[in-house]
């Protein structure tokens, strides 16, 4: 009788074991957001000058990069939020050169135009001229 009991203590411990391994979670983990993010990233940079494609995927590739760092693939997570920053910082830069050098032109057009060195002060002086030659 002594080693009916013996077995029935060994199924019991086997199925305690079992039960334990089936309510583990799976771990999960986020490589594809690292690759999402490196992609994002990578496009983010060469397409700087369209800011509705590049501000868009990088902060994209920030975000995905940042849930992705304590996955298996963290290189990638990290490559993908440099990149996404640095589209995001370029498109940035760019633009704002961009509209400075704009406000800037059209600030000195209508400075030239006030203080009448523009193209219409030349005319009207060169029609004055003639004003004095009527009959």
């Amino acid at each position: 009788m002594e080693e009916n009991n013996e077995k029935k203590e060994e199924v019991v411990v086997k199925e305690t074991v079992n039960n334990n391994e089936d309510n583990k979670q799976p771990k999960k983990d986020r490589k594809g957001f690292a690759i999402a993010a490196m992609v994002l990233g990578i496009i983010s940079i060469p397409t700087f000058f369209e800011f509705i494609i590049s501000i868009p995927c990088a902060i994209l590739a920030i975000i995905f990069g940042i849930l992705a760092v304590k996955s298996s693939r963290k290189g990638l997570a990290i490559a993908g939020i440099a990149t996404g920053a640095t589209g995001f910082i370029l498109t940035v830069i760019i633009y704002a050169f961009l509209f400075t050098i704009g406000f800037r032109a059209f600030d000195a057009v209508l400075d030239r135009i006030e203080r009448g060195n523009g193209y219409n002060h030349y005319y009207n002086s060169y029609f004055d001229d003639y004003d004095d030659y009527k009959f």
